[in-house]
């Protein structure tokens, strides 16, 4: 956990005809590219996990924002319920606990 800032994921976005979350989302990844080193987690759960497949329209960002020691975890409940194991395209496995404690535990945390 890089401990600064931690950031919930769970709305799937991708889906929403408005596109205000997809917007919001693709404004934080634009940040955190713009840090050599940012110290910040993404936490991806409940239906916010879809971000992370590999139909995902941000995958190629969040490819790159690891790059830039972002760390992505994603909830191994919510992703095997969904049924999307083997299309997670980015980030690791994390128990709904570890998710849980990542941001509760973060200096500053934030949910969309």
């Amino acid at each position: 956990m890089n401990g600064l800032l931690a950031i919930g994921i769970a709305r799937d976005g991708i889906a929403e005809t408005s596109g205000k979350d997809r917007e919001k989302f693709d404004q934080i990844l634009d940040m955190l590219l713009g840090y050599e080193k940012a110290p910040a987690t993404l936490c991806f759960y409940g239906e916010g996990i879809r971000w992370l497949t590999k139909e995902s329209p941000v995958i190629d960002k969040l490819e790159q924002v690891c790059t830039h020691g972002v760390e992505i975890v994603a909830c191994r409940h919510c992703m095997a319920e969904a049924g999307l194991l083997g299309d997670m395209a980015v980030g690791k496995l994390a128990t709904e606990d570890h998710v849980n404690h990542i941001l509760r535990h973060a200096e500053h945390a934030m949910v969309l």
